[in-house]
């Protein structure tokens, strides 16, 4: 038995404008004759929706509308019935849809398997003109699974507060009554995970996370040839001490619990099911989604604690860190790093400007290493955001591997990153960490990986450490002076260029493309050097690098003292060869 509803306190909205006075309420109105005319069309292959909210959740099982045309537009010829309610569902549920195209004025008429439901959207998927109109709707509510329904709960309007008489078997009985009905099935799920929880009033976090429509994690690290690591996106949700959870996610999707511990600790990833998903987590730890989304993402928990995921402008630093309650890490996000900080050292080293200024300063220099990528020239932004770790012992520094990617694992010494200023930041040992991080063995043999990562490295030394320090082989340190003789930190990025645009046959030498590369582009005879300390080229190689001049001064005396007057003077010396030549050639 189904009982119609009042539309007095229901009230009504559109994803499209009106047309005149033709509102999207006058549908509620009761009145046959007034109509709700949409002001536009909506996009071939696309949809329109009207909203409704009840005052209070229902349990609904019917639902009709009347539609016609409107000076010949409008008419709604096939449409879909969606639901929400603020217990089972992260996004839109659909429980109908039309079977038949229809062509005349009338009444369109929905009966469903019943829903539990505050929020309703009426989908037009095809409608005469794509316009739609509507002259009035009705709810039907059915009245017994409403009484189930009421069963679990004092209170349905605002917070849900379960009854104080509730008990397993009632439970256990309102679930054989409802077993048909998935959709309050669902519903009851939850109710007993809340009743088994010990907790009186649902309480839940959400998040919604937008998909990114331009590339995917693989298309940039492929593009930049650099290691792959995942996206990370905060769910805002932390788990205190092991404990079984709920999520509803309106998609698959993976998530991952990095645990508030002493080491890195990366443990399997959580793959959620469109739908409820019961999980037990087994330490306390913060939750990341991960990976690449193929649509928006909506996410609710039941069971979490309040998150402590710290982004520059979303964040206020004091209430921040008392949100902490005894909190023993904290993880920040910048716009290009997400790192796992002590919340006590923090405490102990910063004020607010200090600690947003050392936030800057990592993403600064972030920035500085995707410039060097050229980056801009193959992506509107950076996508990954990598992960800095800090545990609880001295050790030193380095690079762990996981299954998501690469991490820095800096130790208890978090000042190593959390620095005043880009010069005090990147000491050698940051720089060649990240130089490292970047170079994906992937695509580069070790060789030619290994000389890459040290002209990252070189790059950043020149810039930020000015000092020339020489590793005392060969084919390295010719390989460093050839930058220093550049006098660019734009070096890097045009040979990088090269190598994004160029795929090395099986039999190929890297060292010779390499080499010939490198004379390219400071238009000097680089064989020559390599030659010099004993090295061997194929003959197309040494042919293709002697149409460059050699060197005009000795390379060895470089310094990066000296290396802006070395490079003037070496043009000098090329100027004024090149003025002999050509006054030779005319006096001949």
């Amino acid at each position: 038995m189904n009982n119609k509803i009042p539309n007095d306190s229901i009230t009504a909205s559109a994803n499209l404008s009106h047309f005149g006075t033709n509102e999207v309420s006058l549908v509620l109105d009761g009145n046959l004759e007034t109509v709700y005319a949409s002001n536009g069309s909506y996009p071939t292959g696309s949809y329109g929706d009207i909203y409704f909210k009840l005052p209070q959740h229902r349990v609904l099982e019917k639902i009709d509308f009347y539609t016609s045309n409107l000076r010949g537009w409008g008419l709604i010829q096939s449409f879909e019935i969606l639901y929400k309610n603020n217990i089972s569902t992260a996004d839109w549920n659909s429980v109908f849809r039309s079977s038949n195209w229809e062509t005349s004025e009338g009444l369109r008429i929905a009966e469903f398997s019943p829903v539990f439901a505050n929020e309703i959207c009426i989908r037009v998927h095809g409608s005469n003109g794509r316009f739609i109109t509507m002259n009035e709707i009705s709810f039907y509510s059915s009245l017994m699974q409403e009484l189930n329904m009421l069963t679990f709960f004092d209170e349905i309007n605002g917070d849900f507060i379960l009854s104080d008489f509730l008990t397993l078997a009632i439970i256990d009985e309102v679930q054989n009554d409802i077993k048909d009905f998935p959709e309050l099935y669902s519903v009851s799920e939850i109710v007993k995970y809340l009743f088994f929880s010990k907790m009186t009033t649902i309480k839940y976090n959400e998040v919604a996370i937008s998909k990114n429509n331009s590339i995917t994690i693989d298309e940039f690290c492929n593009t930049l040839k650099i290691v792959k690591t995942d996206k990370l996106n905060s769910l805002g949700m932390f788990v205190k001490n092991s404990k079984n959870v709920i999520f509803i996610s309106n998609s698959d999707c993976e998530i991952v619990c990095f645990e508030d511990r002493k080491d890195f600790h990366y443990n399997k990833t959580i793959k959620l099911a469109r739908g409820i998903n019961r999980v037990f987590i087994p330490k306390s730890g913060e939750l990341f989604l991960i990976g690449d989304l193929n649509e928006n993402i909506y996410i609710r928990g039941y069971g979490f604690n309040e998150s402590s995921v710290f982004k520059m402008g979303e964040s206020k630093f004091t209430q921040f860190l008392n949100l902490q309650n005894n909190r023993k890490n904290m993880f920040i996000e910048g716009k290009n790093f997400i790192a796992n900080i002590d919340t006590n050292w923090i405490k102990n080293n910063f004020d607010e400007h200090r600690f947003l200024d050392a936030i800057i300063t990592i993403d600064a220099y972030y920035d500085y290493l995707y410039a060097i990528l050229d980056t801009p020239l193959y992506f509107d932004k950076n996508i990954v955001k990598r992960l800095l770790w800090q545990g609880d012992s001295e050790e030193r520094v380095g690079i762990k591997n996981t299954d998501i990617g690469s991490i820095l694992n800096f130790g208890g010494d978090a000042s190593l990153f959390f620095k005043n200023g880009i010069h005090n930041f990147a000491t050698p040992l940051i720089c060649r960490l990240t130089a490292e991080e970047m170079v994906s063995n992937k695509f580069f043999s070790k060789e030619l990986g290994d000389l890459l990562k040290l002209g990252f490295y070189k790059t950043f030394e020149f810039k930020y450490n000015k000092v020339l320090a020489l590793t005392g082989e060969d084919k390295k340190d010719i390989f460093i002076k050839i930058m220093l003789y550049s006098n660019s930190d734009r070096f890097i990025t045009r040979l990088f260029r090269k190598y994004y645009t160029y795929e090395f046959s099986e039999n190929e030498n890297p060292l010779d493309k390499l080499t010939l590369w490198l004379s390219e582009l400071i238009c000097r005879n680089v064989a020559s050097l390599f030659i010099q300390k004993g090295y061997t080229f194929s003959q197309d190689t040494i042919n293709l690098c002697n149409k460059y001049p050699n060197l005009f001064l000795d390379i060895d005396n470089i310094t990066f003292e000296n290396h802006k007057e070395f490079f003037r003077r070496e043009r000098e010396l090329f100027n004024q060869y090149y003025l002999n030549r050509i006054q030779q050639e005319v006096t001949r």
